[in-house]
């Protein structure tokens, strides 16, 4: 089994489109980073904030990160079923699962690299933009949670993009499924059920980041949420691996 993880992580790390997904993430992380150093510089000036406040809010910009995470996951599985490769996989790791989990830890580690970038960058930047503004890193615990949210949640962004992956087996139908599901369908029902949307994947990834919307659960149960989804798609993206044709 090692053997083939390292030939995932070799496979991830020679794909183009992974340095690719990163300088997105990064240039959106950047991109966020800018629209709410703009919005902090006004609540202060306006005394409607606090520079603790600021900061922690600039630092989870980079949650931005999670969604191109979410596509490496992806990607790393449906390439293999665009380029007709996935048989030769299968036989030469010897047993479908086999594949199946291997490719998995590739992505999770892949979700990590981009989570440790993005909690990187978003400290770095923090202090950067606060001092652009002409204040200072109030640095709290909100902050630290916020740090670590973004870290945990681009990494199991991967996962989950891998089982979607694994399910859908179309590359552009499934970046559409976790494109839409992040930006436009889950956030719409935030919109009308708030009390609902906690329990939806993205939406219980913000939960994680404290983003502060009504209906968000807690930290704790929030992860609960995603460990909850992962299982679930795991199990089910092994049961249709098993049972359906790999063509």
């Amino acid at each position: 089994m090692a053997d083939l993880v390292k030939a995932e992580l070799r496979k991830l790390v020679s794909a183009g489109g992974t340095w690719s997904l990163l300088v997105i993430g990064i240039g959106l992380g950047a991109l966020f980073t800018e629209g709410f150093t703009q919005a902090a510089a006004e609540a202060l000036a306006a005394g409607a904030s606090d520079p603790a406040t600021e900061t922690a809010t600039i630092v989870r910009s980079w949650f931005a990160m999670s969604l191109l995470s979410g596509i490496l996951g992806a990607i790393g599985v449906t390439r293999e079923y665009a380029s007709g490769v996935i048989s030769r996989s299968v036989l030469v790791a010897g047993s479908r699962t086999r594949v199946l989990v291997s490719k998995l830890v590739a992505a999770t580690a892949g979700g990590l690299v981009l989570g440790v970038v993005a909690a990187g960058l978003s400290i770095a930047l923090a202090h950067v933009s606060m001092a652009r503004i002409d204040s200072t890193v109030v640095w709290s615990r909100e902050a630290t949670l916020t740090v670590l949210g973004v870290l945990g949640t681009t990494t199991l962004s991967a996962a989950w993009g891998a089982f979607l992956g694994w399910i859908i087996r179309n590359q552009v139908a499934t970046i559409l499924v976790i494109v839409g599901l992040t930006l436009m369908i889950e956030p719409g029902v935030q919109s009308f059920a708030p009390d609902v949307a906690g329990f939806l994947f993205t939406i219980a990834m913000t939960g994680v980041t404290l983003d502060g919307k009504e209906g968000l659960l807690s930290i704790g149960a929030s992860y609960a949420v995603l460990a909850a989804w992962l299982v679930v798609l795991g199990v089910a993206a092994r049961t249709l691996l098993v049972r359906r044709d790999l063509s």
